[in-house]
Formats: C-alpha cells, sequence, structure tokens
C-alpha cells in the first residue's frame, strides 16, 4: 500500500503536534542513530512517539513490493513495564484515526493499513528482543537497560 493509497484512505494527518525549538531540531535530523539526553518533562517520549509515526508513510513507501510481512516492523522497547504501558496508551491517542487495523492488547500491539505493525516491548527479558528485523526501534530510557539486552544476539 503506497502512501497516496493510504491518503485516499484515510488522511494521516499529524497536524495535533507541535514540537518546541528543541524537538524540532531532533525531527530534523537525518541521522541514521538519534539520542536524545535531556531533562525531564523535555518531551522526549513524545518526540519519539510523533517521529516513529512521521516516518510510516516512508517506511511503508520504501518497503513496497519486497514481499515483507509485515510490511514496516517498529519496536519501542522500555526498560520496565510501567513504562511500556505509557508509550502503549499513548500511541493508541496519537495514531492516526481511522489508520489502525487492529490492536492487540495482549501482545501490545497496533497493527496499522499497508502492513505497518508497532510493538511494544520490554528489556526485562533479553531473550525476547531477538531475530526480528526492523525498520525502527525506540528505546526509552536505555541507561535503565541491562547491557544484556544490547549484546544478547
Amino acid at each position: 500500500m503506497t502512501t497516496a493509497t493510504i491518503q485516499r484512505k484515510v488522511p494521516y494527518d499529524l497536524s495535533g503536534y507541535t514540537p518546541h525549538p528543541g524537538q524540532r531540531l531532533f525531527h530534523r535530523s537525518k541521522a541514521r542513530f538519534r539520542v536524545l539526553a535531556c531533562g525531564r518533562r523535555w518531551g522526549k517520549d513524545m518526540a519519539c512517539e510523533y517521529e516513529a509515526l512521521h516516518l510510516i508513510p516512508a517506511m511503508l513507501e520504501r518497503n513496497r513490493g519486497k514481499g515483507l510481512v509485515p510490511t514496516v516492523l517498529i519496536w519501542d522497547v522500555s526498560p520496565t513495564f510501567p513504562i511500556s504501558e505509557q508509550a502503549w496508551a499513548e500511541y493508541k491517542v496519537f495514531m492516526p484515526p481511522g489508520f489502525i487495523e487492529d490492536i492487540r492488547e495482549g501482545d501490545k500491539c497496533i497493527k496499522g493499513m499497508g502492513g505497518v505493525q508497532l510493538w511494544m516491548k520490554t528489556a526485562a527479558d533479553p531473550e525476547h528482543l531477538v531475530g526480528a528485523g526492523l525498520d525502527l526501534l525506540v528505546v526509552r530510557e536505555a541507561a535503565m537497560i541491562a547491557e544484556e539486552a544490547w549484546t544478547t544476539g
């Protein structure tokens, strides 16, 4: 499914988010790896969530026709379940209306149009973080994640 097809079926509108100047710098970056080292209440989580949602149409275009299942795979990894729960609640609210095809509460997976899958994961059991070819990885509170989670696999 192309971005144009999605736009015809459902407006992929993220205009409800207005980044502050620091967040705008983050969003403008074209770096492969981006790190936000900011104080509390800066808006790191929201910036990362909206960046992930913003990148989905381009990832769909890039992966179109390659037979990938899912077409786009995104993981959002937190060190603990409570941190993951907050992000899960926010993604469900921030996702453009109509884009979601299925929400699997038990697995913490949002399935979107065109074969997009966004999974919430925790690093509590590093063995659950192997084996997937990801299009995007969001890591929250990286300093709180055990070294084993980074090196396993």
